[in-house]
């Protein structure tokens, strides 16, 4: 038997995950419609056979959604498993065979990963044998060491650069830098301190992080531009009055009109008009003189002073109210307010003496004069019994319910939160809840041994779909052979001849593959067939069982963790005292790594002296820079340097005049060459006077 699978050529996923039985599906009354599916949806092809989107589809065929389908479907949104076949058994397993590689044994060529078997791959490697490091071994790299280049993406060997701080260093020493450090994810153990209060951010407007996770203590802000004419000043309430760009803009909050209304916060520091500010929406905000304001009294916006905060809610309907702030400390210089809601005025405005809320034909309470509403209708106690009914306002009848109802369905009806109208979507959520054993069974019975077995037992070999043949004398002493052309088992005569050996052998014969030779089709393994299959193949086609693991970043990191540099072949060194603070070099003479003790940032670099009194052309690049000493007596010279991109990135040129007449520093074509510091010239116009300019590939500036 095989199981056939067929993959659309041009379909652009691949099913992962868990798939989703979703029932059968008839191709001839295209039910269920299969527009909907998502990807991991399956359906067994019943009873039917056809084609769907142009594949064709036989009864018993898996369909598999790779993707989620859409109108009009297409074969790239699935694919069909040939499943008209079933496999008996796989390695001895029967039923819903699941196999990891602990049901697999181990080959002789094909082995498992073991920690062993991997450590002797770790010590017969080299450290050129990572994707990411790339070097020659040999003199040229005696005493090097290796440096990170981002360009080519790897580690290469570099002569040692000059001492500077690294995060290492710092943390190492207790030491501090002024130089940016950039590194990966950082662990701490103590806290993260500033030098300076209020002065630094943790990322910034263009660069953020995208989450935080942990408790906050202190104000909260939000940026914002000020739209206010005479700008505004620390502690005045603002509202959003629009936008500029993506940032909101603010101006002066006033309770006297809701287009001023509601308030968002209290401005953090002051600002001119049009200038950047930061907004306190919550939390608490400092440095205020509060010395007018009483201690633990609530603020409201004014409807008075625009921008102003006071004590007490304004009053009247014409005035909103909102609470938004809360006075912590008072003083002339270090008071506090706690600002808290921000963004809402109170849902229920002032009321007026003698008025009442009253609901209106928008469904809104409006206040209005009791005056003017009609009380004579609630006299005596009356009910709808004591009014008669009138020509336009009807009163309810079970009939004119029903007579109105059944004009109705329930898309006239809004959904409430408890009881929910049926979805696909609800039923598949609770569905995925439920099994069988929620479900009792009915006319339809559910599987069990005893079942199936009885219909095996009442079932004949013609019952199967792949065989043919009609039982009597016309078929006696035939066998069952396999007929290609009508792709099914048939009665056949037996063949002539009983076996007398097998492959040369004869009586109880066991054959393994190494007695039976290879064909054009049924080929056996090799490393390059394997490989060229496992190629596409990903540790995704076959699951872990529980000795043979597959590669985790946790149990690399296990194993990482637990190695040492000297586990490595190209690196050697004994721990311990004897190599404290000393540097991994480079060793021609032992082809490897070896501790040696530092020896500080380089080598000297070449000085030359030009005492010609002629223009000079420097066309060396020795080292990582050069120093130049012109001794030009009483004529004035040009020095012209490499271009920009000839000395290359970083490589610097130290020049110094001697003479009594001005030195004349330039390229041979500024424009294309480079320029020091966007002149064309540079000119050491006095004795003694030196220069260093460094390259950056296009053009030279001065350090």
């Amino acid at each position: 038997m095989s199981l056939d699978i067929r993959p659309n050529p041009s379909a652009a996923g691949s099913v992962t995950g868990g798939l989703t039985y979703k029932g059968e599906y008839n191709v001839t009354t295209n039910s269920p419609d299969l527009t909907t599916s998502v990807k991991g949806d399956f359906y067994i092809v019943n009873p039917d056979a056809g084609t769907l989107a142009g594949v064709s589809i036989n009864v018993g065929d898996h369909i598999v959604f790779n993707q989620d389908a859409a109108s009009p479907l297409t074969s790239a949104m699935f694919d069909v498993i040939d499943n008209t076949d079933a496999v008996s058994s796989v390695n001895t397993q029967t039923g819903v065979v699941v196999l990891d590689t602990d049901d697999i044994s181990e080959g002789g060529s094909n082995l498992y990963y073991t920690n062993t078997r991997a450590d002797g791959r770790i010590a017969a490697a080299n450290m050129t044998d990572l994707n990411d490091v790339n070097y020659t071994a040999g003199a040229g790299i005696d005493g090097q060491f290796l440096k990170y280049v981002n360009a080519n993406n790897r580690w290469e060997a570099a002569s040692a650069p000059a001492s500077s701080d690294t995060l290492d260093d710092v943390v190492g020493r207790g030491s501090t830098t002024t130089d940016s450090i950039t590194t990966g994810g950082l662990t701490v153990t103590g806290d993260i301190d500033p030098n300076a209060d209020a002065t630094y951010f943790i990322g910034n407007e263009s660069t953020r992080f995208i989450s935080y996770y942990g408790d906050m203590n202190g104000a909260i802000r939000f940026k914002a531009k000020v739209d206010e004419t005479g700008g505004l000043d620390a502690g005045e309430v603002v509202y959003i009055k629009g936008v500029s760009g993506t940032v909101p803009t603010v101006g002066k909050a006033q309770a006297n009109s809701s287009s001023t209304m509601p308030a968002f916060g209290l401005v953090f520091a002051d600002a001119n008009d049009t200038a950047d500010v930061e907004i306190i929406t919550f939390g608490n905000l400092g440095g205020l003189d509060t010395s007018l304001l009483t201690l633990n009294s609530n603020l409201f916006v004014s409807s008075t002073t625009a921008g102003g905060l006071v004590e007490t809610a304004p009053s009247g309907e014409s005035n909103l109210i909102q609470n938004i702030g809360f006075v912590v400390r008072s003083d002339n210089g270090s008071g506090i307010i706690k600002v808290g809601g921000a963004g809402r005025s109170n849902a229920t405005p002032n009321l007026n003496q003698d008025k009442i809320f009253l609901g209106n034909a928008s469904n809104q309470a409006v206040s209005t004069a009791l005056s003017s509403v009609n009380l004579s209708s609630f006299n005596n106690n009356l009910d709808t019994d004591d009014i008669s009914e009138g020509t336009s306002n009807l009163y309810y009848t079970n009939a004119r319910f029903d007579t109105q109802l059944a004009t109705k369905d329930t898309d006239d009806l809004s959904e409430g939160v408890s009881n929910l109208y049926y979805t696909n979507a609800r039923f598949d959520t609770q569905l995925a809840t439920k099994d069988t054993g929620d479900l009792s069974e009915g006319a339809n019975l559910y599987y069990t041994n005893a079942r199936a077995d009885a219909r095996i037992a009442a079932a004949d070999m013609t019952d199967l779909n792949d065989v043919n043949y009609t039982a009597g004398a016309g078929i006696d002493g035939k066998f069952l052979k396999y007929v290609n052309a009508n792709n099914r088992w048939e009665a056949a005569d037996a063949p002539a001849g009983a076996v007398s050996s097998v492959n040369t052998q004869t009586g109880a014969v066991v054959l393994d593959t190494d007695d039976i030779s290879e064909g054009t089709s049924n080929l056996y393994y090799t490393n390059a067939r394997f490989d060229t299959q496992l190629a596409t193949k990903d540790t995704d086609d076959l699951s872990e069982g529980t000795t043979n693991l597959y590669f985790t970043n946790t149990r690399a990191d296990g194993r990482i963790a637990a190695a040492d540099l000297t586990d490595l072949n190209d690196v050697n060194y004994t721990a311990g005292s004897g190599i404290n603070n000393y540097v991994l070099t480079y060793v021609h003479a032992n082809t490897r790594w070896e501790a040696k003790e530092a020896t500080g940032g380089g080598s000297a670099p070449d000085v030359v002296t030009d005492s010609s009194g002629t223009d000079t052309t420097i066309s060396t690049t020795t080292g990582i820079e050069e120093v130049h000493l012109i001794s030009n007596g009483s004529t004035a010279v040009t020095i012209t340097i490499p271009s920009a991109s000839t000395s290359g990135e970083g490589y610097k040129y130290q020049i110094k005049r001697l003479g009594t007449a001005n030195v004349t520093i330039k390229t041979a074509t500024p424009s294309t060459d480079g320029q020091i510091d966007s002149s064309d010239t540079f000119v050491l116009t006095t004795q003694y006077q030196s220069v260093t300019v460094v390259s950056d590939a296009s053009n030279y500036f001065i350090i």
